[in-house]
């Protein structure tokens, strides 16, 4: 089974969780950041997951494009997303961000949590992270339980495929 993740990951934290989606999952895994690559097409693969961060209710115009241009034809597809605010919310920024058709067809929407890099923000984005969010230091706060929901369910078409 061949998996594409694709998602777009500026300061680390939903890197991270593509990453440890792909270490759970059985087969072949390939990690595409969509702020460094665009692909066009999803030949080739058995299922895609898709995900980004949220900022101010704002995913990255990369990813926004690079989800919505995509041609899924018959390709399985779930959605992640990584950000502060709780999984009621999470859901609601994909839609906001990619339209209701994307998430209605999607096999598994899920909230992963989210996390603040400090290190790799710029002076005037750090210093903001830390007045709003009252903060002193970089942290994350990772959902397991929802990380391994997603890659549990792309194992578990891995079954199906095989009757």
């Amino acid at each position: 089974m061949k998996i594409a993740i694709l998602y777009g990951s500026k300061y680390g934290t939903t890197e991270s969780c593509a990453r440890k989606i792909a270490s759970e999952i059985r087969g072949e895994v390939e990690l595409i950041n969509l702020l460094e690559k665009k692909p066009q097409r999803l030949i080739g693969y058995d299922a895609v997951l898709m995900g980004g961060a949220v900022y101010a209710g704002k995913m990255a115009d990369d990813v926004i494009h690079g989800i919505k241009n995509l041609n899924f034809g018959d390709t399985p597809y779930g959605l992640f997303i990584c950000c502060k605010d709780e999984k009621e919310k999470a859901e609601g920024y994909l839609r906001l961000n990619l339209g209701d058709g994307i998430v209605d067809n999607a096999m598994v929407i899920e909230h992963l949590g989210h996390g603040i890099n400090l290190e790799r923000m710029n002076f005037f984005t750090r210093t903001a992270m830390k007045t709003m969010f009252k903060i002193k230091g970089s942290y994350t706060e990772f959902n397991s339980a929802a990380i391994h929901r997603v890659a549990d369910g792309v194992n578990r078409m891995e079954i199906v495929h095989e009757q």
